[in-house]
């Protein structure tokens, strides 16, 4: 089974709400919802990052480490570093990779983005703390602004923008009669990207709007 057969319904489910215009949550916003022990686990999980390099992005050519966050309940330095990179050398990254996410095709870019979605989900309580000691947020607000809220908005984009996608066939046989004679011509259909997306997470809902924004430009640049 490959990612998109793996979250098709669930896509699917998306697109249905979307169209018909009722109600519908992938990510519950209670706490409650996700396990006893998911809480625990998340505030383990954010502090186990505390003090040390954040080495969880899959990418290389950092120049440097750089954080300077200060927890507002701790009002002590959390003392995570992240890669620094140039933007120079990230926008050539994504231009250079816009030719294999393009021919990897629709069904496996929403596959590889609700991937992300579900991942992001086995986080929701690691992200909570980690929003709460960088903003001042309470628990529930950084819990449900961060997490299901946010991945519902990724959701309802990635939904839209699949939608638009497929809404046109992939090839088609087209004629035209001309009275004794017909113009026949086969026509094939591909979408074409608008450039790199950058998206600017603010500092109070980082993933808020970063989340919904990623999703949909991913879908929707190449």
């Amino acid at each position: 089974m490959n990612l998109f057969e793996k979250h098709n319904a669930q896509l699917h489910e998306a697109m249905i709400a979307l169209h018909r215009r009722f109600y519908f949550v992938a990510y519950p916003e209670h706490p409650g919802a996700y396990g006893e022990d998911e809480n625990t686990k998340g505030k383990t999980a954010f502090e186990n990052l505390r003090g040390k390099p954040f080495a969880d992005l899959l990418q290389t050519g950092e120049t440097k480490q750089a954080g300077e966050e200060v927890s507002p309940y701790t009002l002590e330095k959390t003392g995570i570093t992240y890669p620094f990179s140039d933007a120079e050398t990230l926008v050539a990254r994504a231009v250079s990779s816009r030719r294999a996410w393009q021919d990897a095709g629709v069904e496996m870019r929403a596959g590889i983005l609700m991937e992300s979605l579900d991942r992001m989900r086995a986080r929701f309580f690691e992200i909570a703390y980690a929003t709460m000691h960088t903003t001042g947020q309470s628990f529930m607000m950084a819990f449900q602004a961060s997490g299901p809220h946010s991945a519902d908005r990724a959701l309802e984009a990635l939904a839209m923008a699949y939608a638009e996608l497929i809404r046109f066939p992939k090839e088609t046989d087209w004629e035209k009669p001309m009275g004794k004679i017909s113009v026949k011509l086969h026509k094939t259909y591909k979408p074409v990207g608008r450039g790199v997306g950058l998206v600017i997470g603010c500092s109070t809902f980082p993933t808020w709007n970063s989340m919904p924004n990623s999703e949909s430009t991913s879908r929707k640049r190449f």
